[in-house]
């Protein structure tokens, strides 16, 4: 019985330690932090956004309310700055990216709706298969958090 309380405390804290450091990461709290990643097919837009697509409607400047976007894809205008397209490498990553709203385009001239033009002032890479092993983490933490506590629970 007092094992089970030791376990349940452990990875009941390994969970909300996972899921606390995952949400700080990818810019849950920040307001102009968003998640991204290369779109799988050699078009435009530059990047897709996983996480933020509402943060970048909250730093729409008031000039371009009247425009139609689409807000899960962006275009960055000072991209060679910062990545390297030359080397084929750069699409096993995912983006943590910290920028401003610096106006719209969009991929074809005269149809489809606006993609925000995003330039960025800070970005950190993370690498696909660190980010799958720690969600596998959390999950796996989480599922062992709630077996210990079912069997807290079930025991008494």
């Amino acid at each position: 019985m007092k094992n089970n309380k030791i376990y349940s405390f452990i990875f009941s804290s390994l969970t909300l330690l996972f899921i606390s450091y995952g949400l700080i990461f990818i810019g849950t709290f920040s307001s102009n932090k968003i998640f991204i990643t290369v779109p799988n097919a050699n078009t435009a837009p530059d990047f897709s956004v996983i996480f933020g697509q509402s943060k970048l409607k909250g730093l729409l400047p008031d000039s371009l309310k009247n425009y139609k976007f689409d807000y899960n894809d962006i275009w960055v205008n000072n991209k060679n700055y910062f990545f390297n397209f030359a080397d084929v490498e750069y699409l096993d990553y995912y983006y943590t990216v910290t920028g401003n709203f610096v106006g719209k385009k969009r991929e074809c001239d005269d149809t489809g709706d606006w993609n925000p033009l995003i330039k960025i002032d800070e970005w950190h890479k993370v690498h696909f298969l660190v980010l799958w092993t720690y969600i596998i983490l959390t999950i796996l933490s989480l599922i062992f958090s709630v077996i210990c506590i079912r069997r807290l629970t079930i025991g008494r």
